[in-house]
């Protein structure tokens, strides 16, 4: 990784609130919060089906999908351009969202989720490179503490929201809203700006997997898993311990998530990228400790705060290096690669089903905090060699 020295004098001149810089926020503003607006929805509209299906319906089906396209994705953004991909996969991802009102049959779902997972993995594969061609290299920790903000403030409201709007007029009909939504994010995509001689290079034959992004793709995973495993199962879990409102505990999990990610984008600036990374796969695994081990109401949420804050600085300070260590012509490949450990996340929360179905969903959480501690060593290891 080359190290470049900017004088301070300079750093001040380097815009970052561009018009493409808000419209790009926005854009991913929309995605997430119909992402989040299934926390606890989704779920419950399986509420009939066994454990292990509900993980599959819900992270399964849509991690194997985004695994399969997820490398081919950055050499398209690459080579075609980020917002072509973003159009296309965000109204894709609307459509797919929109036909899950059909039917809440698991096997039925299953086809569904999965084109519903192709157009999501464009999408944000796209829309990271994106955001890392747009940020100023001076500022990129203060541009991702505000991309956190601006995307994390979905799991403020979202799942709130999620549940409202499905009490309020339906399941089915919340699913049709919450394309909409997506299909509003492809339009706004749609007015973002390219340089194209930033792709001069992507012609030329590029690996598929990022050797950049492996050493925080790899330790990204652990946190991905851990995080995946809270929308699928998190309202049965709290609902069946009587630990208190699921909604509430989203709630404390996003603000705390706006603050790490505005906090950790300064600090990683200011310190290191490394000095936000490390804390942040303490903090998670000391939350899903106190979750699964929490008795009553305020664990539960104390559980919430200190996994918002940890998963908070991890992600940032992983996302941040990731685009530190790309250049810009593979920025595709790069993110793609680092976006995978979401996919594999979700893979990940599948197969913690299986604990929950053979031992309990408490055990599923205590399995779960050891995670980030490996997470932990590799990261160390990683960077010593």
């Amino acid at each position: 990784m080359t190290t470049v020295a900017v004088p301070r004098h300079a750093v001040a001149r380097e815009p970052l609130w561009t018009r493409n810089y808000i419209l790009t926020l926005l854009s991913m503003h929309l995605f997430f919060l119909t992402w989040s607006a299934l926390f606890n929805t989704l779920p419950l509209y399986l509420a009939d089906a066994r454990k292990w299906q509900v993980g599959w319906v819900v992270g399964g089906a849509v991690g194997v999908a985004s695994v399969s396209v997820r490398i081919i994705s950055g050499r398209v953004a690459d080579r075609a351009g980020r917002r072509r991909c973003m159009v296309a996969g965000g109204a894709l991802a609307g459509l797919l969202m929109a036909a899950q009102a059909l039917t809440n049959d698991p096997l039925l779902l299953t086809p569904i989720r999965v084109v519903f997972a192709l157009g999501t993995a464009f999408y944000t594969t796209a829309a990271m490179a994106m955001l890392a061609d747009l940020l100023p290299p001076s500022r990129r920790g203060e541009g991702m503490g505000w991309y956190g903000v601006i995307y994390t403030a979905t799991n403020v409201y979202g799942p709130w929201l999620g549940l409202a709007v499905a009490d309020a007029l339906g399941l089915r009909p919340f699913f049709v809203l919450n394309g909409l939504v997506l299909l509003a994010c492809a339009a706004v995509s749609a007015l973002i700006q390219e340089q194209h001689d930033r792709y001069a290079l992507a012609g030329r034959a590029t690996a598929l997997i990022s050797r950049a992004a492996l050493l925080p793709t790899s330790t990204f995973i652990a946190l991905a898993v851990t995080f995946s495993a809270l929308p699928a199962f998190l309202a049965l879990y709290a609902r069946g311990r009587d630990l208190g409102n699921p909604g509430l505990f989203f709630f404390i999990l996003g603000i705390t998530l706006m603050a790490a990610r505005w906090f950790g984008g300064a600090a990683a600036d200011r310190f290191s990228r490394a000095a936000v990374i490390i804390p942040g796969l303490v903090l998670a695994t000391a939350a899903l400790a106190l979750l699964a081990f929490a008795a009553g109401p305020p664990l539960f949420y104390l559980a919430a705060a200190v996994f918002g804050a940890g998963f908070g600085l991890g992600h940032t300070g992983l996302t941040i290096l990731t685009m530190d260590r790309a250049p810009p012509s593979e920025r595709g490949a790069a993110m793609a690669t680092f976006t995978l450990a979401w996919d594999i996340g979700t893979l990940g929360a599948f197969a913690l089903g299986f604990i929950a179905d053979a031992l309990s969903l408490r055990a599923l959480f205590a399995v779960a905090a050891v995670l980030p501690l490996l997470a932990l060593a590799g990261f160390q290891a990683g960077r010593k060699r």
